[in-house]
């Protein structure tokens, strides 16, 4: 196991004494199954509150709203431990939702002009995209925001189309920056010399 490190100090896990190792499994397993899911339930409760406004609601109505919605919270609380806890066994705790390796520039654009045509399709029916830690659901079972977007990504002419829109952004993008340098004035040596 590589060493943890916490600012000057390196710490070689598999060195430690079982009580060490026993203490500090026991306090991140309170903390990611607890704290961490109880935040969750939190700004779950917020984001009910404020709908679709984008003013932060106040502490007062949020504790209004978990009061009126105890049994739902409590629900939701239990739902998001439940995932921690199965990320915790299969071993996918702190790695990224896509569970995947980071996307190139290319995916990482088809991916977000995606979500813009998902988006627009849930709100032809009055239906926000999920956040994060939110599901849908349809007849066939709930989905993420991600599940969404990899089933139209699915369709091959929705991929081939929103491959091709985002190559072409790359390249204007690529171009864009390939002149910004070129204008840099002749002979600059410092901050000031760059017109900034």
């Amino acid at each position: 196991m590589d060493k943890i490190k916490y600012g000057t100090f390196e710490i070689d896990f598999d060195a430690l004494p079982d009580a060490s190792k026993m203490a500090l499994v026991s306090r991140g397993v309170t903390h990611f199954l607890g704290n961490e899911q109880n935040s969750k339930g939190h700004s779950f409760a917020v984001a009910q509150v404020k709908g679709d406004g984008k003013e932060e609601p106040s502490k007062d109505a949020v504790k209004e709203w978990k009061a009126a919605n105890a049994e739902a919270l409590v629900a939701k609380v239990a739902e998001l431990t439940a995932t921690a806890y199965a990320a915790l066994l299969d071993g996918t705790v702190g790695a990224r939702a896509s569970g995947g390796p980071r996307l190139t520039p290319i995916d990482t654009l088809v991916r977000q002009k995606a979500k813009v045509e998902v988006s627009a399709k849930l709100a032809s029916i009055g239906t926000k995209f999920p956040k994060k830690d939110e599901t849908i659901t349809f007849g066939d079972g709930t989905r993420t925001g991600d599940q969404m977007i990899d089933n139209w990504l699915a369709n091959g002419d929705n991929l081939a189309r929103l491959t091709k829109a985002a190559e072409k952004e790359l390249k204007a993008k690529e171009a864009a920056i390939a002149a910004a340098k070129e204008a840099v004035p002749t002979g600059a040596t410092n901050l000031s010399d760059l017109g900034l």
